[in-house]
Protein backbone atom coordinates (compact mmCIF):
# COMPACT_ATOMS: atom_id res chain seq x y z
CA UNK A 1 0.00 0.00 0.00
CA UNK A 2 1.43 3.40 -0.95
CA UNK A 3 2.00 6.06 1.67
CA UNK A 4 -1.08 8.25 2.14
CA UNK A 5 -0.55 11.98 1.84
CA UNK A 6 -1.98 14.42 4.38
CA UNK A 7 -4.28 15.79 1.68
CA UNK A 8 -5.93 12.40 1.45
CA UNK A 9 -6.48 11.90 5.16
CA UNK A 10 -10.04 10.95 5.98
CA UNK A 11 -11.27 9.66 9.32
CA UNK A 12 -14.09 7.82 7.59
CA UNK A 13 -11.42 5.33 6.49
CA UNK A 14 -11.03 2.33 8.76
CA UNK A 15 -7.76 0.82 7.56
CA UNK A 16 -8.17 -2.96 7.36
CA UNK A 17 -5.57 -5.39 8.62
CA UNK A 18 -4.70 -6.18 4.97
CA UNK A 19 -3.56 -2.59 4.36
CA UNK A 20 -0.90 -2.33 7.05
CA UNK A 21 2.01 -4.32 8.40
CA UNK A 22 5.12 -5.68 6.69
CA UNK A 23 3.66 -9.09 5.87
CA UNK A 24 0.11 -9.31 4.58
CA UNK A 25 -2.60 -10.68 6.85
CA UNK A 26 -6.31 -11.11 6.22
CA UNK A 27 -9.30 -10.58 8.50
CA UNK A 28 -9.52 -13.53 10.86
CA UNK A 29 -5.76 -14.06 10.91
CA UNK A 30 -3.19 -13.00 13.51
CA UNK A 31 -0.13 -10.99 12.42
CA UNK A 32 2.97 -10.90 14.65
CA UNK A 33 5.90 -8.63 13.80
CA UNK A 34 8.78 -6.91 15.57
CA UNK A 35 8.39 -3.25 16.46
CA UNK A 36 11.74 -2.50 14.83
CA UNK A 37 10.13 -3.40 11.47
CA UNK A 38 7.21 -1.06 12.13
CA UNK A 39 8.91 2.11 13.37
CA UNK A 40 7.99 3.99 10.21
CA UNK A 41 4.21 3.63 9.80
CA UNK A 42 2.65 3.29 6.35
CA UNK A 43 0.03 5.86 7.41
CA UNK A 44 2.11 8.65 8.93
CA UNK A 45 -0.71 10.75 10.42
CA UNK A 46 -3.52 10.05 12.94
CA UNK A 47 -5.78 7.33 11.56
CA UNK A 48 -8.12 4.45 12.49
CA UNK A 49 -8.00 0.66 12.15
CA UNK A 50 -10.82 -1.84 11.88
CA UNK A 51 -8.74 -4.34 13.88
CA UNK A 52 -7.08 -4.73 17.30
CA UNK A 53 -3.42 -3.81 17.70
CA UNK A 54 -1.44 -4.98 20.73
CA UNK A 55 1.99 -3.36 21.03
CA UNK A 56 4.66 -4.39 23.54
CA UNK A 57 7.48 -1.85 23.77
CA UNK A 58 10.47 -3.50 25.43
CA UNK A 59 13.06 -0.79 24.75
CA UNK A 60 13.15 2.72 23.33
CA UNK A 61 11.72 6.21 23.55
CA UNK A 62 8.95 8.10 21.78
CA UNK A 63 5.24 8.72 22.13
CA UNK A 64 1.94 7.07 21.23
CA UNK A 65 -1.24 9.16 21.02
CA UNK A 66 -4.61 7.39 21.34
CA UNK A 67 -7.83 9.42 21.24
CA UNK A 68 -6.30 12.69 22.48
CA UNK A 69 -4.09 11.12 25.15
CA UNK A 70 -0.37 11.29 24.32
CA UNK A 71 1.55 8.58 26.17
CA UNK A 72 5.25 9.25 26.63
CA UNK A 73 7.36 6.13 26.03
CA UNK A 74 10.58 5.54 27.91
CA UNK A 75 11.25 1.83 28.11
CA UNK A 76 8.69 -0.87 28.76
CA UNK A 77 5.10 -0.05 27.87
CA UNK A 78 2.05 -1.90 26.55
CA UNK A 79 -0.61 -0.42 24.26
CA UNK A 80 -3.91 -1.97 23.24
CA UNK A 81 -5.66 -0.27 20.33
CA UNK A 82 -9.32 -1.06 19.66
CA UNK A 83 -11.11 -0.81 16.29
CA UNK A 84 -12.22 2.75 15.55
CA UNK A 85 -9.80 4.53 17.88
CA UNK A 86 -7.63 7.28 16.38
CA UNK A 87 -3.90 6.88 16.95
CA UNK A 88 -0.43 7.88 15.81
CA UNK A 89 3.03 7.08 17.12
CA UNK A 90 6.64 8.23 16.84
CA UNK A 91 9.52 6.07 18.05
CA UNK A 92 13.18 6.97 18.20
CA UNK A 93 15.57 4.79 16.22
CA UNK A 94 16.47 1.61 18.05
CA UNK A 95 13.10 1.02 19.72
CA UNK A 96 12.29 -2.66 20.16
CA UNK A 97 9.24 -4.75 20.93
CA UNK A 98 6.39 -6.61 19.28
CA UNK A 99 3.26 -5.68 17.30
CA UNK A 100 0.40 -8.19 17.33
CA UNK A 101 -2.64 -7.47 15.18
CA UNK A 102 -5.90 -9.36 14.93
CA UNK A 103 -9.62 -9.01 14.26
CA UNK A 104 -12.59 -10.21 16.27
CA UNK A 105 -12.75 -13.25 14.00
CA UNK A 106 -9.18 -14.18 14.91
CA UNK A 107 -10.19 -15.60 18.29
CA UNK A 108 -12.29 -18.75 18.65
CA UNK A 109 -15.81 -18.30 20.01
CA UNK A 110 -16.72 -21.98 20.21
CA UNK A 111 -16.96 -22.02 24.01
CA UNK A 112 -18.74 -19.80 26.51
CA UNK A 113 -15.41 -18.89 28.11
CA UNK A 114 -13.86 -17.82 24.80
CA UNK A 115 -16.97 -15.79 23.96
CA UNK A 116 -16.73 -14.07 27.35
CA UNK A 117 -13.12 -13.08 26.60
CA UNK A 118 -14.18 -11.63 23.24
CA UNK A 119 -16.78 -9.46 24.98
CA UNK A 120 -14.36 -8.37 27.70
CA UNK A 121 -11.27 -7.35 25.73
CA UNK A 122 -12.61 -3.86 24.80
CA UNK A 123 -12.27 -3.11 28.52
CA UNK A 124 -8.48 -3.50 28.41
CA UNK A 125 -6.89 -0.11 29.01
CA UNK A 126 -5.26 1.72 26.10
CA UNK A 127 -1.91 1.87 27.93
CA UNK A 128 -0.55 -0.36 30.70
CA UNK A 129 2.70 -0.63 32.62
CA UNK A 130 3.88 -3.76 34.43
CA UNK A 131 6.75 -3.25 36.88
CA UNK A 132 7.33 -6.86 37.88
CA UNK A 133 10.15 -8.48 35.96
CA UNK A 134 8.29 -11.81 35.98
CA UNK A 135 5.42 -10.33 33.98
CA UNK A 136 7.75 -9.05 31.27
CA UNK A 137 9.64 -12.31 31.13
CA UNK A 138 6.37 -14.18 30.53
CA UNK A 139 5.16 -11.63 27.96
CA UNK A 140 8.42 -11.66 26.02
CA UNK A 141 8.58 -15.45 26.03
CA UNK A 142 5.04 -15.65 24.63
CA UNK A 143 5.73 -12.95 22.02
CA UNK A 144 8.87 -14.76 20.85
CA UNK A 145 6.89 -17.98 20.48
CA UNK A 146 4.31 -16.07 18.41
CA UNK A 147 7.04 -14.51 16.25
CA UNK A 148 8.41 -17.99 15.51
CA UNK A 149 4.99 -19.48 14.77
CA UNK A 150 4.06 -16.63 12.43
CA UNK A 151 7.41 -16.76 10.62
CA UNK A 152 7.58 -20.55 10.20
CA UNK A 153 3.90 -21.16 9.48
CA UNK A 154 4.18 -24.82 10.37
CA UNK A 155 1.13 -27.04 10.30
CA UNK A 156 -1.66 -25.77 12.60
CA UNK A 157 0.28 -22.59 13.44
CA UNK A 158 -2.97 -20.61 13.42
CA UNK A 159 -4.32 -22.67 16.32
CA UNK A 160 -1.10 -22.14 18.25
CA UNK A 161 -1.27 -18.37 17.66
CA UNK A 162 -4.86 -18.25 18.91
CA UNK A 163 -3.91 -19.92 22.18
CA UNK A 164 -0.82 -17.77 22.69
CA UNK A 165 -2.78 -14.58 21.99
CA UNK A 166 -5.39 -15.50 24.57
CA UNK A 167 -2.62 -16.13 27.11
CA UNK A 168 -1.48 -12.51 26.54
CA UNK A 169 -4.94 -10.95 26.70
CA UNK A 170 -6.04 -12.53 29.97
CA UNK A 171 -3.38 -10.89 32.21
CA UNK A 172 -3.95 -7.56 30.45
CA UNK A 173 -7.65 -7.84 31.16
CA UNK A 174 -6.99 -8.68 34.80
CA UNK A 175 -4.65 -5.71 35.13
CA UNK A 176 -7.08 -3.16 33.70
CA UNK A 177 -8.50 -1.23 36.60
CA UNK A 178 -11.70 -0.36 34.79
CA UNK A 179 -12.82 -4.00 34.50
CA UNK A 180 -14.11 -4.06 38.04
CA UNK A 181 -15.96 -0.80 37.46
CA UNK A 182 -18.02 -2.08 34.55
CA UNK A 183 -21.11 -4.23 34.65
CA UNK A 184 -20.91 -6.31 31.48
CA UNK A 185 -24.45 -7.59 31.69
CA UNK A 186 -26.31 -8.30 28.49
CA UNK A 187 -28.39 -5.14 28.94
CA UNK A 188 -25.37 -2.83 29.25
CA UNK A 189 -23.62 -4.55 26.34
CA UNK A 190 -26.72 -4.09 24.17
CA UNK A 191 -27.05 -0.42 25.14
CA UNK A 192 -23.40 0.33 24.33
CA UNK A 193 -23.70 -1.51 21.03
CA UNK A 194 -26.78 0.54 20.09
CA UNK A 195 -25.01 3.78 21.01
CA UNK A 196 -22.05 2.86 18.79
CA UNK A 197 -24.47 2.10 15.95
CA UNK A 198 -26.77 5.11 16.18
CA UNK A 199 -24.94 7.92 18.02
CA UNK A 200 -24.50 9.88 14.79
CA UNK A 201 -28.22 10.33 14.29
CA UNK A 202 -29.95 9.52 17.60
CA UNK A 203 -29.17 11.59 20.69
CA UNK A 204 -32.24 10.93 22.85
CA UNK A 205 -32.58 8.27 25.58
CA UNK A 206 -36.10 7.48 24.43
CA UNK A 207 -34.88 6.08 21.11
CA UNK A 208 -32.55 3.60 22.80
CA UNK A 209 -35.12 2.66 25.41
CA UNK A 210 -37.62 1.84 22.66
CA UNK A 211 -35.03 -0.27 20.83
CA UNK A 212 -34.52 -2.23 24.05
CA UNK A 213 -38.25 -2.55 24.81
CA UNK A 214 -37.86 -0.51 27.99
CA UNK A 215 -39.12 2.78 29.33
CA UNK A 216 -36.62 5.65 29.43
CA UNK A 217 -36.90 5.65 33.22
CA UNK A 218 -36.06 1.94 33.50
CA UNK A 219 -33.09 2.28 31.12
CA UNK A 220 -31.81 5.29 33.06
CA UNK A 221 -32.03 3.37 36.32
CA UNK A 222 -30.17 0.30 34.96
CA UNK A 223 -27.41 2.23 33.19
CA UNK A 224 -26.88 4.67 36.07
CA UNK A 225 -26.61 1.81 38.56
CA UNK A 226 -24.09 -0.15 36.44
CA UNK A 227 -21.96 2.61 34.90
CA UNK A 228 -22.37 5.36 37.51
CA UNK A 229 -23.49 7.71 34.77
CA UNK A 230 -26.76 8.37 32.96
CA UNK A 231 -27.53 6.95 29.50
CA UNK A 232 -27.68 10.53 28.23
CA UNK A 233 -24.10 11.02 29.42
CA UNK A 234 -22.98 7.82 27.66
CA UNK A 235 -24.60 8.97 24.40
CA UNK A 236 -23.09 12.44 24.69
CA UNK A 237 -19.60 11.11 25.51
CA UNK A 238 -19.65 8.88 22.43
CA UNK A 239 -20.90 11.72 20.24
CA UNK A 240 -18.36 14.20 21.62
CA UNK A 241 -15.47 11.75 21.15
CA UNK A 242 -16.34 11.41 17.46
CA UNK A 243 -16.82 15.17 17.06
CA UNK A 244 -13.39 15.82 18.60
CA UNK A 245 -11.81 13.17 16.38
CA UNK A 246 -13.23 14.75 13.22
CA UNK A 247 -12.34 18.29 14.27
CA UNK A 248 -8.79 17.28 15.19
CA UNK A 249 -7.80 14.79 12.53
CA UNK A 250 -9.87 15.51 9.43
CA UNK A 251 -10.03 18.39 6.96
CA UNK A 252 -13.83 18.69 7.27
CA UNK A 253 -15.26 22.11 8.09
CA UNK A 254 -17.15 22.62 11.35
CA UNK A 255 -20.41 22.56 9.40
CA UNK A 256 -19.42 19.31 7.65
CA UNK A 257 -18.58 17.72 10.99
CA UNK A 258 -22.01 18.72 12.24
CA UNK A 259 -23.74 17.23 9.18
CA UNK A 260 -21.70 14.05 9.54
CA UNK A 261 -22.98 13.69 13.10
CA UNK A 262 -26.63 14.23 12.27
CA UNK A 263 -27.05 17.99 12.72
CA UNK A 264 -28.86 19.70 9.84
CA UNK A 265 -28.16 23.10 11.40
CA UNK A 266 -24.45 23.92 11.78
CA UNK A 267 -25.23 26.60 14.38
CA UNK A 268 -27.09 24.08 16.52
CA UNK A 269 -24.12 21.73 16.35
CA UNK A 270 -21.82 24.56 17.43
CA UNK A 271 -24.08 25.40 20.39
CA UNK A 272 -24.34 21.71 21.38
CA UNK A 273 -20.58 21.15 21.20
CA UNK A 274 -19.77 24.39 23.02
CA UNK A 275 -22.14 23.59 25.87
CA UNK A 276 -20.68 20.09 26.32
CA UNK A 277 -16.98 20.94 25.83
CA UNK A 278 -16.97 24.48 27.29
CA UNK A 279 -15.21 25.59 24.09
CA UNK A 280 -16.44 26.20 20.55
CA UNK A 281 -15.64 23.69 17.77
CA UNK A 282 -13.43 26.22 15.98
CA UNK A 283 -11.51 27.12 19.12
CA UNK A 284 -11.13 23.43 20.01
CA UNK A 285 -9.64 22.74 16.57
CA UNK A 286 -7.27 25.70 16.86
CA UNK A 287 -6.19 24.53 20.32
CA UNK A 288 -5.40 21.03 19.05
CA UNK A 289 -3.46 22.39 16.06
CA UNK A 290 -1.43 24.62 18.36
CA UNK A 291 -0.32 21.56 20.31
CA UNK A 292 0.82 19.58 17.24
Amino acid sequence: MKSVSKKEKNLKILYPIEALGVEKALAGEIRVETLSDRLKPKVDFPHRHDFYQLTFVTKGKGWHEIDFTKHKINGRQIFFMKPGQVHAWVFEKGAQGYVIEFTRESLPSVSAKSLFLLKQIPLIQDALVFKKESFWKDFETTCELMIAEFANKSEHFEVSLEGLLQSLLVPLLRASENVAQHNTSTLIEKFRHLVDEYYQTEHEVGFYAKKMNMTPKALTMQVSRSLKKSPRAVIQERFMLEAKRLLSYSDMSVAEVGYELGFDDANYFTRFFTKAAKISPSNFRDKVKALT
